[in-house]
């Protein structure tokens, strides 16, 4: 979070991305990619998940999601950047809202990840949507504001879950 230090580096390096994982046996194989031409913007009628901060929210899906180790029939979206097949509210080895290694690789559920501090109570905030769209849940953080509250700080950034074939794509529009 300061000037010059590894947010602006991880901008740098996320916005305009998208890496594609595509299910392979016990696991997943991620394809790097860029975000032009992927990105859906919500629809005027997409859902906005209640404004919150270090929460989860449950949605229901219209089909089950295929993942290497099992279906899902319910997303978990976490306003601090990650989505999983269950609960991941309270991670072994640090707060929800700090990126750790070692806590996501023990996380108890299979989750897919930008992890970072979003703050949707934030005055001028986006929000996060959710819709399906021919088969695919989309999960957009649009234009939400993160920590501190000091700065203007927005990022827009999608979850793309593919219900029939279990490939899923996170693409970065604006990272801060």
């Amino acid at each position: 979070s300061t000037p010059g230090g590894a947010a602006a580096s991880a901008s740098a390096a996320l916005t305009g991305r998208k890496p594609t994982f595509i299910p392979s046996g016990s696991g997943y194989v991620m394809i790097p990619g860029s975000a032009t031409g992927g990105f859906i913007v919500p629809s005027a009628t997409a859902t906005s998940l209640p404004t919150s901060d270090d929460s989860e929210n449950v949605i229901t899906l219209t089909a089950p999601f295929p993942y290497p180790g099992g279906i899902a029939t319910q997303l978990y979206v976490h306003d601090n950047g990650f989505v999983s097949v269950g609960p991941n509210t309270t991670m072994p080895g640090g707060a929800n809202w700090v990126p750790e290694i070692s806590t996501m690789l023990s996380a108890t559920n299979t989750a897919w990840y930008s992890w970072h501090d979003y703050n949707t109570t934030e005055p001028g905030s986006g929000t996060i949507k959710y819709e399906e769209v021919g088969g695919v849940m989309l999960i957009t953080w649009d234009n939400v504001e993160s920590y501190p509250t000091t700065a203007v700080n927005p990022s827009t950034l999608q979850f793309q879950f593919n219900e029939l074939t279990g490939e899923v794509n996170i693409l970065w529009q604006t990272i801060e």
